[in-house]
């Protein structure tokens, strides 16, 4: 049962189980994390002031999700496209997605894509582990034991980042990715000061810049399908936010069509 009563909302111990879990999870997606800790706040009896401030989020998030929350519950809490009706799933889209999921298997014989073996496919020099960071900070050391020019973090979380802030050379470049929704991060100022490294936020907000972009990609300047690993039709949206959010073996990124 959920009662809103002004800022307050009232959970049941199965669901405070459910977004405990998602927030404190490693492997989910940040911005469920996000949402999940909202619901969290909303039941502490935070103040939308404060909700901003820990969220650094606005208004019309907190009212959204509260609201959504409030209607369908945990499922509410899955972004979902709001503008055309499901589709049905024909047997031609069925076929479609079988043969897909069929004729893209990778090369070493293995029936499963990894990252690693994806990126290795579209020519990634060395591929390392990062689950271990002192085991990969290593190993990149010896791969190029003065840093490197350019490092990528995207995976939104803590340890990623600080492998990634060490693997910088002096001078170099450090790009975030990551989609960093669910709280507050820790960066070494002093290391990133001291050896003088560049900062770059990469998620663009010019428009302009964004259509540029998808113009390359659709020109073919690099392969988008061999990232595709999943593709499901509208009416199962729901299905393809839980597989973005699981992750599960074998899931890169999916498509949703009409």
């Amino acid at each position: 049962m959920i009662v809103l009563m002004e800022n307050t909302l009232v959970l049941t111990d199965p669901e405070r189980m459910e977004l405990n879990q998602r927030m404190a999870s490693r492997s989910g997606r940040a911005d469920d994390a996000r949402r999940a800790r909202l619901m969290l706040l909303l039941e502490a009896d935070h103040t939308w002031a404060a909700i901003r401030d820990k969220l650094d989020c606005n208004d019309v998030f907190i009212d959204r999700w509260s609201k959504r929350f409030a209607q369908e519950r945990l499922a509410g809490l899955f972004s979902r496209h709001s503008g055309q009706e499901p589709s049905t799933l024909t047997p031609a889209l069925e076929a479609r997605i079988l043969q897909w999921t069929v004729k893209r298997k990778p090369p070493d014989g293995s029936t499963q894509w990894s990252t690693r073996k994806l990126a290795e496919q579209l020519g990634a020099a060395a591929t390392i582990d990062s689950n271990d960071p002192e085991t990969a900070l290593a190993r990149a050391r010896r791969l190029a034991p003065k840093g490197w020019d350019c490092v990528i973090e995207c995976t939104g979380l803590q340890a990623p980042l600080d492998l990634a802030s060490e693997l910088v050379r002096e001078r170099g470049r450090l790009v975030i990715a990551g989609y960093h929704q669910d709280g507050r991060r820790q960066v070494d100022m002093q290391s990133w000061n001291w050896r003088g490294i560049d900062v770059v936020n990469a998620h663009e907000r010019d428009e302009r810049l964004v259509v540029d972009a998808m113009r390359e990609a659709a020109r073919g300047i690099f392969d988008i399908q061999r990232l595709i690993t999943h593709e499901l039709p509208l009416a199962r949206l729901g299905d393809a936010f839980e597989l973005a959010r699981t992750r599960p073996p074998g899931f890169v990124k999916a498509v949703v069509l009409t």
